[in-house]
Formats: C-alpha cells, structure tokens, sequence
C-alpha cells in the first residue's frame, strides 16, 4: 500500500515540469485579482499555454553560475531570456554581469499551488520585455519610469500568486517569507514591489507583510484601459 502524499507545504525552486501547473496558478491569479479592474476582454484572452512556453524556454536557456539568492535549501538558477508578465510581474531581462530574476513555487500534496518570482530591483531605465500574452503598456518594451526612491540596490517581487481556490490558507505567506529571507541573505536593504491601487485584497496582503506605499506610483494602460500602480516597500534586516 503507497504512503499519502506529504500535505505540509513547502516552497521551492520552480522546474521545467511546473510550467504548466504556474501557468494556470499566474492566469487564474490574474483573472481574480484584476476582476472588474482590467477588462474582462483583456482578461479572457489570456493564454496558459503562452506563458508556460514562455516559462520554458526562460529555464532552459538558463545559465549555470553562482547567485546571491541561493542557499542551502534553494538552488538558484539565474535566467537568461525571461519575457513574461505585465507591470507588476513583468520580468527583466538579463544583463551582462547582473543576477536575473528568480522563480519559486508553493507545493502541498504534490501540487503546485503558489508561484512567485523576485530578483533585484529594476532600474528606471531598464525597458521592460514584452509579455507573455502580447501585452502593451508597461510591458511592452518601453522604459518603465519606477520613480526616484528605488536604488539599484534594491531587491523586488516581480509577481506572487497563489492559487485563487486556496486563498487564506498560509500559501502566499509562505512564498513571501521565503522571498524575504533570499532577499535578505543576498544583501539587498529593502525589498520593493508594485501593486494596482484597486487590488485591495492584494495591498492588505503586503502589509500585512510588512510593506507599506513609498509614495511612488505609474500609470498602466491595458486593453484600453489606464490603471494606477503603487509603489510598496519594506526595510530588510541583514543576515
């Protein structure tokens, strides 16, 4: 007789045989995250299929070497080509002689129930790849202005979903904590991120956390419509 599958809930570094399973989690987050904010058009359209490709090809031309977010429990894998995501998940490029960001996943039972990405913070005038399902706006290869507080040497949370069936139950808290802790270990004073003003449920979850608005914001335009995106932070205490 086959033991139960382990139920407790872990976070760990995402593998090419999540994508599918981050894919649905990222498309079903953005779906009920952004209802009655984005355009249910814009929304509708979304491509699982897309992103999970997109996931793919980011892990498989992954480049061996050493990164600051990795640990004992975490082996970090830096990125070579993301191109996924929007204003507050849309990813950076890799740059020569810069850490690229970093994908982690929420698994309980063995299903994937949670995904988060981070990496250090964007510059103003890094442009922003084109996303996953064709997006325009922030990004959509334009420079995404981030306002005058976030240093380089920053870390950020380019996204953090979990599953929209599984919300409350400590999922999303798990992810962040470990966020933080691999943010901390790298060396990075502050961890940032971006969030719609609308997403209220979303603004009470980062701080809770520990974040609070900077003061900086930026307009989004998205299936015709122009959003607005605050600017959250958080002081981090060194290892």
């Amino acid at each position: 007789m086959s033991a139960p599958p382990d139920s407790r809930l872990r976070v760990r570094p995402m593998l090419a045989a999540d994508c599918a399973a981050v894919a649905r989690i990222r498309t079903a987050g953005w779906r009920f995250a952004y209802d009655g904010l984005v355009p249910r058009s814009y929304l509708d359209a979304l491509s699982e299929e897309a992103t999970a490709t997109s996931l793919r090809e980011q892990l498989a031309t992954a480049l061996p070497s050493s990164s600051p977010y990795s640990s004992s429990n975490s082996p970090w894998r830096p990125l070579a080509n993301p191109e996924l995501q929007h204003p507050a998940d849309s990813l950076p490029k890799k740059e020569e002689g810069r850490t690229g960001p970093h994908h982690l996943v929420a698994e309980q039972a063995g299903e994937i129930v949670g995904w988060a990405c981070l990496g250090p913070y964007r510059h103003p005038d890094t442009p922003a790849p084109a996303t996953a399902d064709g997006a325009s706006g922030p990004a959509g290869g334009q420079v995404v202005p981030r306002g005058p507080h976030g240093g380089p040497g920053d870390g950020e949370v380019y996204a953090l979903y979990a599953d929209p069936q599984r919300l409350g139950t400590g999922i999303g808290r798990a992810l962040m904590d470990e966020v933080v802790a691999l943010t901390s270990a790298a060396g990075h004073p502050a961890l940032r991120l971006w969030v719609l003003a609308g997403n209220a449920l979303g603004r009470r979850f980062y701080e809770k956390a520990g974040f609070a608005p900077d003061g900086a914001e930026e307009p989004w335009h998205i299936g015709g419509a122009t959003l607005t995106e605050l600017r959250y932070a958080r002081r981090l205490s060194r290892p």
